[in-house]
């Protein structure tokens, strides 16, 4: 049987901050929308090294005017992250619950 080889998925997420409840006072957690696929590696290595250069890049250029993520009114910002083998369309793919962390494929 053929060992099966996992693909990363170097993506572009515009992330915010979403209300999760009123529980103690009020919580938020992460959440992001896709906005750019930008392309798939085999390699680990060099998909982690593709996936810092263009976070160095976003830093400097799409998110410099914007506010800090930790703001939960915010425009939000860029991120560059991995996925393996699928990038989905939104994160987390489900709602999170109070005291749990959401679950979802993402390496970074």
């Amino acid at each position: 049987m053929a060992e099966r080889r996992i693909v990363y998925v170097l993506v572009v997420y515009l992330c915010t901050r979403c209300y999760g409840g009123p529980e103690e006072g009020g919580w938020y957690f992460n959440c992001g929308d896709l906005v750019r696929i930008i392309g798939t590696y085999k390699d680990e290595d060099v998909a982690r090294a593709r996936r810092n250069r263009l976070q160095r890049l976003i830093k400097w250029s799409l998110n410099k005017p914007r506010t800090r993520r930790e703001r939960a009114v915010d425009n939000g910002i860029y991120e560059a992250r991995l996925c393996e083998d699928f990038a989905p369309v939104r994160f987390p793919t489900q709602r999170p619950e109070y005291g749990r962390r959401p679950s979802h494929a993402q390496l970074s």
